[in-house]
Formats: C-alpha cells, sequence, structure tokens
C-alpha cells in the first residue's frame, strides 16, 4: 500500500545520528560570510525548550525532562503516524528556525548561509542513508525520500513556489481571464491566491493547520502567528489599513463562494461586471503580496 511504503521511508529517518544533524549537534566545519566573521557550518542549536515548542505547533503535548533526541523522535513518530513526514522535514531545514543563528546578517547573507548549511545538513543525512541505498531529495519547496537508482532518473514532481513572482503569475491569468469575460475563474484565482499566500506563511513558521475552506479562519492563525493585530500605539491610519485587509479576506472569500466556477448557480447568484472582478483580483494580490512581506520581514 502507498501508506505502508511512506512510512518505510521515513523510518529511515528514526536515527540518533540523523537526528543529530537535525538539531544542530553534528558540525560540518565553518561558514564564513561576506564581512569575515564565521558561524558553525551546522543545523541551528535546539534546546529542548525550542524542540517542546516545535512539538506543540505540531499540536503534540509534550514535557521537560527527555533527551532532545527524545523529542525529535518524538515528532517524527507523530509526522509518520500522521502522513506528514515531509512537513518534519521542512519544519527543521525552514529559515524560521535560523532566525537566532543568523539574525545578526543582512537578509541576503542569510539566504546564502541557509542554503549552504541545509545543503551540507542534507548531503551529511544522504550519506547515512547511502547504505541503505536511498536519499532525501529537495526540490525547492518538497522533501522525498527515495531509492538510489543509478540507471534510473528519479522524476520529482516540480513544487510551486510562492513568491512574489508566483502571484504575479496567478494575477496576470486572472486579469486575462476577466478580458475574455470569465469573471468566474477570475474569482477562483482571487482566492486561490489568498489561500496559498496564508499557507506559506504558516508552513515558515511550522504551524500545523486543518484547512476546511474557511479562508477567514486560515487568515486568523496568520494573524496570531505573525501578531498583525491592530496595535494601539501604532498610527491610526495603519490601524485602519490593517483592519480593511479583513474586509479583504472576508469580502473575496464570500463572492467566490456564491459567484466562482468552483460553485454551482445557486439562489444567490448575480452577475458581476468586469469592474468588480478588477476589483477583487487587485484585492487579493496586494493582499497576497503584503503577507509574503510580513513573512520575509520575520525571516530577517
Amino acid at each position: 500500500m502507498i501508506d505502508d511504503a511512506y512510512r518505510k521511508q521515513f523510518l529511515l529517518l528514526k536515527r540518533k545520528d540523523v537526528y543529530a544533524i537535525l538539531d544542530g549537534d553534528t558540525k560540518f566545519g565553518e561558514y564564513q560570510f561576506s564581512d569575515g566573521s564565521t558561524t558553525e557550518l551546522a543545523m541551528p542549536y535546539l534546546t529542548g525548550s525550542k524542540l517542546i515548542n516545535i512539538l506543540i505547533n505540531f499540536g503534540v503535548p509534550a514535557e521537560s525532562g527527555a533527551s532532545r533526541w527524545e523529542y525529535v523522535d518524538m515528532l517524527l513518530t507523530y509526522c509518520i503516524e500522521k502522513h506528514r513526514g515531509a512537513d518534519f522535514l521542512k519544519c527543521f531545514f525552514s529559515r524560521s528556525q535560523f532566525e537566532d543563528k543568523l539574525k545578526a546578517y543582512s537578509y541576503e547573507d542569510i539566504e546564502k548561509a541557509h542554503k549552504e548549511i541545509t545543503s551540507k545538513a542534507i548531503e551529511g543525512i544522504n550519506d547515512i542513508l547511502h547504505f541503505g541505498k536511498n536519499k532525501i531529495i529537495w526540490n525547492g519547496r518538497e522533501f522525498f525520500i527515495c531509492p538510489i537508482d543509478d540507471y534510473v532518473e528519479i522524476e520529482i514532481p516540480q513544487i510551486k513556489k510562492i513568491d512574489n513572482e508566483y502571484i504575479r503569475g496567478l494575477y496576470e491569468r486572472a486579469l486575462h481571464d476577466i478580458k475574455e469575460g470569465n469573471y468566474d475563474s477570475s474569482l477562483t484565482k482571487a482566492r486561490t491566491i489568498l489561500e496559498e499566500t496564508f499557507e506559506h506563511a504558516l508552513d515558515e513558521q511550522c504551524i500545523e493547520y486543518d484547512f476546511k475552506g474557511d479562508i477567514h479562519a486560515l487568515y486568523k492563525q496568520v494573524k496570531k502567528v505573525y501578531n498583525m493585530h491592530a496595535n494601539r500605539d501604532a498610527d491610526l491610519r495603519i490601524n485602519k489599513i490593517l483592519s480593511g485587509l479583513e474586509s479583504i479576506v472576508a469580502g473575496v472569500s464570500e463572492l467566490r463562494n456564491i459567484d466562482s466556477d468552483a460553485h454551482a448557480a445557486g439562489r444567490k447568484r448575480f452577475r458581476i461586471n468586469d469592474y468588480h472582478a478588477r476589483l477583487v483580483v487587485n484585492s487579493a494580490a496586494l493582499m497576497g503580496e503584503f503577507i509574503l512581506s510580513v513573512v520575509k520581514n520575520r525571516a530577517k
């Protein structure tokens, strides 16, 4: 069965030497920044309290007293049971885990260091898995564990990367739909921009979410995680704009639910004009790019 094969793949990671790489115990040398300063070429050192927080974010109850490797093992066991092995790896390799280790450097330096350190860590894990003829593959968005085959090239599906370019592509396709008179399809793309941006924001912080079509609930999680609640000390005009973001989410969600191509026509359906569709698409694109900026700022 597919589920059994999936479990067997990620069970390969249940080793203390793999955990030692993931929790920052294993060092691969030094990494030098552009200014000449150095840091250990190793994954961020995760204390017991940090690992407990990661477990809690995944919905796993954890108490102090266990060894660090035992916390990692608890999380992997849970993720295998829930068919979330890839999320287990994504959490450890996400940029958010590197905040303390790299916070003194520029965004460009952080990007380069993150890429170098994670590549070295994956290489180290693959050295361990090599004897069982398996390897980890990261395609930029998703992790896979695949058998090593010297003669057959394994084709890994490319997972979309949620960034400004991706949003711009959806936005332009939505505008094309409007030009062609396909307003329903443009509304669906507008909601897709919001859904996938919110999910990306939560993924970057290793936050579990159970999306059941309630885009407003998803946005509430993003607001909480990124502390986007209106601040009394902030400028009143900024607070008004932040409040307006919630209206954009509600409007796009509700309009799409009653008038997009995702639902059959019903008694609530009404005819929209091209300028209505443009308003929805432009609002969703604006909101999506704002959320990406918030995520990028947290990464800094």
